[in-house]
């Protein structure tokens, strides 16, 4: 088995045999890795040396989203092994890649124009030899270009040639649905797990089982699913009608997640079932209307596929219903796990696991909450030469001048963070400035009292590549967003290899929102457990590593990090963030002298 590198990073082959000594039926492996080390290559190597040894037939390695496939993707090419690659069903159709066209309504027409036999891409798969798929695949370089070749040299639907391929390949890469989803699981169902062992990259955000798990649907959708099965099939459906009339009235709370309970409204697997059927009749009859040329049918969208999605969740056992509502006044449904055993019960299926993060998930939130019934092992890179060069690389300030709980916030303590804010961006002469909040309530608020300076932006749903492109061309910028959301996971803003994210302020601790969700993580702790308490530190901890370490992504990076709340003296805090605090004040002044020192020395480097 050949290593991913010529010449491997100092503590990747140490550590590749500290988790081939460990690995078993009764273990699994936490690996916690800093940015840089290369993580990926480590488990890459582990699992194609235990499938050699006989140990094991093959990997899945899962993913959160498609653009994190391709890394490992560069590394398989490297390694001479046979790997498959499985992400969104839509995105790899040739014939939906360019429609608008969400996945719920794609997966009801797809099977339509499977079942018609109209899909050409998929009935040429019956001629397809797997030996053919494999050596088409040599060629490729990313998830995209594996859809591509796969679609346009061979002519063959990649989404199914993929799983095709699962059982005979090393190697199965694929996002996290795949693994965690039930609904989806039920598509790879003929892997055997118990000689499988599963990676999960970036395993930090099992800690939020409800992201990992659940589902949404907005209530704006409901009320067009109501009109369309009205006009499909006007007094046949009286009783899901019914039911969903019921949904349609439920109010929102105050904050964060409010439980409604399925059984309250009248969901049963009968209605789900119903709703179902409705979907796939509407998308029989969309497909029918372009008789000749079915495949155009591939651009409609429907309600009701969104809804059976939805539906097919909450009716699992262990899954319960809740509503919210946005600072827009948008409301949404939740389906989200209440038995937060799944998660543990999904890894025990498999013959091992290694979960890797730059923040990994502790071993007390393994076994006390996700349930993991397996002896956990925890590596750490740094113990085998790795530098982290978050810690290492950071200037870090703790400001005591305010605080974001719950008794203190008003419009002082508002004003006060916006003065902070304010001063440290008018220091900054070049990048990014981070702020991050620990809610949307807490960041409207702060923000409304910025007085009109140039280049602030509000986080608002954009793709992520409009950040890089406004910095490239405004020069400085300061993005405000909320912790543990899309941009603190995902944002990179790079030039030359460097990142641009150069100072980054984390607005109060990012605790977890208390509301009905949370209560009934709180309940499956006890009355009184402690470990709850430290629950919280956890999701908070890693929301904090995961926003600071957007600004340093290679031993090239250096970034101030200032963490705003008196809080941050907590000295369990401090111990789990690794972080080496330079300075503590309640001095503004004190913040702006340490940012405009921080410049000075990082543009006389870049110069």
């Amino acid at each position: 088995m050949r290593f991913p590198y010529e010449k491997p990073r100092p503590g990747q082959i140490e550590l590749s045999r500290k988790i081939i000594s460990h690995i078993n039926r009764d273990s699994i492996i936490v690996l916690n890795a800093p940015t840089g080390f290369g993580k990926t290559a480590v488990a890459l190597y582990s699992i194609g040396k235990l499938i050699d040894e006989g140990i094991v037939d093959r990997g899945i390695y899962v993913v959160r989203t498609r653009n994190e496939l391709d890394p490992v993707i560069r590394d398989l090419r490297s390694m001479d092994i046979r790997f498959t690659v499985l992400y969104s069903g839509r995105r790899m159709c040739p014939i939906a890649i360019d429609r608008n066209i969400s996945p719920e309504s794609f997966w009801f027409t797809c099977n339509i124009l499977r079942i018609k036999g109209v899909c050409s891409y998929y009935k040429r798969l019956n001629q397809m030899n797997l030996n053919a798929l494999l050596e088409a695949l040599h060629s490729i370089s990313d998830h995209i270009s594996f859809s591509r070749v796969l679609s346009d040299k061979l002519g063959v639907c990649p989404y199914f040639a993929s799983i095709m391929l699962i059982n005979t390949v090393d190697i199965a890469v694929m996002t996290y649905p795949y693994v965690f989803k039930e609904r989806i699981r039920r598509i790879v169902e003929d892997i055997d797990p118990t000689t499988t062992i599963l990676v999960v990259d970036e395993a930090h955000n099992l800690v939020n089982i409800g992201g990992v798990m659940g589902d949404s649907i907005s209530r704006d959708i409901v009320d067009k699913a109501v009109r369309e099965i009205n006009r499909f099939f006007p007094g046949i459906y009286r009783d899901v009608v019914e039911v969903l009339n019921r949904l349609l009235q439920v109010k929102p709370g105050d904050r964060g997640y409010k439980f409604i309970g399925k059984e309250s409204i009248g969901f049963t697997n009968d209605i789900a079932r119903d709703i179902n059927v409705i979907a796939s009749e509407i998308a029989f009859r969309y497909v029918e209307m372009y008789r000749g040329v079915e495949e155009n049918a591939m651009g409609i969208e429907f309600s009701t596929a969104h809804l059976a999605k939805f539906l097919s969740m909450l009716i699992q056992d262990g899954f319960e219903l809740f509503v919210s509502t946005d600072y827009g006044g948008r409301v949404e449904f939740h389906a989200l796990p209440i038995d937060l055993s799944l998660i543990g019960k999904i890894i025990g299926e498999f013959y091992s696991a290694i979960l890797m993060s730059g923040t990994t998930p502790s071993k007390t939130f393994l076994v006390d909450v996700a349930k993991v019934n397996r002896n956990v092992v925890e590596l750490d890179a740094v113990d085998v030469g790795a530098i982290d060069y978050l810690r290492e690389n950071s200037y870090v300030a703790i400001f005591t001048g305010a605080t974001t709980m719950y008794r203190y916030r008003d419009e002082d303590t508002y004003r006060v963070y916006a003065l902070l804010i304010e001063n440290i961006y008018r220091e900054i002469i070049r990048g990014v400035f981070l702020v991050v909040y620990p809610s949307y309530e807490v960041m409207y608020s702060v923000t409304k009292m910025f007085s009109d300076m140039d280049g602030i932006y509000i986080e608002s749903g954009e793709p992520l590549s409009h950040y890089s492109n406004l910095v490239e061309r405004l020069g400085r910028m300061m993005i405000n967003t909320v912790a543990g959301g899309r941009l603190t996971e995902g944002i990179e803003i790079v030039e030359n290899g460097e990142s641009l994210i150069k100072v980054v302020a984390i607005i109060g601790i990012p605790y977890p929102q208390i509301d009905d969700y949370i209560d009934i993580i709180r309940k499956s702790f006890g009355d009184g457990d402690t470990r709850f308490s430290e629950y919280l530190k956890e999701v908070a901890s890693i929301r904090i590593l995961q926003a600071v370490g957007r600004a340093i992504r290679s031993d090239k990076d250096y970034a101030l990090i200032i963490l705003s709340d008196r809080r941050y003296l907590d000295r369990d805090i401090l111990s789990r963030l690794r972080l080496r605090v330079r300075l503590v004040t309640q001095s503004i002044e004190r913040i702006r002298e340490i940012v405009r020192a921080f410049n000075n020395q990082y543009l006389s480097q870049a110069s």
